[in-house]
């Protein structure tokens, strides 16, 4: 790996470098994904494990239809300003997902609130998730924001900032609502804490997003 990093070609030794670290926060992110399995699964059984990942399947359906592709659209754009040398654009096309995103996800969230005891009597036959999903409705703009800015982040080249905001931060503090909020409160408490970790972790991705843009620009001559 040294060989390759101490290549002639810096943006392609820069680009070997943030993978290597990227493959190692994977596997962190992993493991601490599955940790978070198996805390919930020995805290509240098969059935509460099942009730939240049935609430997390409408919520991850809904954040892919919400972000309508722009956490890839921003990876396949941003890398040419990037090496054009053009900040201002950047920072324009992360805006303007952010903005459509919103736009998309805060309408999508106030319906699925609203219609979540019909999705839980009629559709999934399991009164006791109407609660659930209107806790998660109002995690789906964030849900959605945190995949973008990990979008933005793999195009400028942080591949390693991008899966910890996009893998390691939410699933760490859904850990500790395990033990936090889910002891008080049952799988409601894990299911408000997982919503909480959802605007921890976009605002820690707006913030990463704006440190390096900031980089990025600094390094301009």
């Amino acid at each position: 790996l040294s060989r390759i990093t101490n290549t002639s070609d810096s943006d392609f030794a820069e680009v070997v470098t943030h993978a290597s670290r990227g493959i190692l926060i994977l596997v962190a992110a992993t493991g601490i994904q599955f940790l978070f399995d198996v805390f919930l699964a020995r805290s509240f059984g098969t059935h509460g494990t099942g009730v939240f990942y049935l609430c997390m399947s409408v919520l991850i359906v809904l954040g892919i239809l919400g972000r309508l592709g722009l956490d890839r659209a921003v990876v396949r754009f941003i890398p040419g300003f990037v090496r054009e040398k053009k900040p201002q654009n950047i920072r324009g096309i992360g805006n303007t997902a952010v903005k459509l995103s919103l736009m998309i996800t805060m309408p999508t969230a106030i319906v699925l609130f609203f219609v979540s005891q019909f999705l839980a009597n009629d559709i999934f036959k399991t009164p006791e998730l109407s609660l659930y999903l209107k806790t998660f409705a109002f995690a789906l703009p964030a849900f959605s924001l945190l995949y973008v800015y990990a979008g933005v982040l793999r195009g400028i080249k942080r591949t390693a900032s991008a899966l910890f905001v996009e893998r390691i931060m939410v699933y760490s503090i859904g850990i500790l609502s395990i033990f936090g909020l889910g002891w008080l409160l049952g799988v409601e408490g894990v299911i408000l804490g997982f919503t909480i970790a959802c605007y921890i972790t976009a605002a820690l991705g707006w913030c990463l997003v704006r440190r390096h843009t900031r980089t990025k620009t600094q390094a301009v001559p």
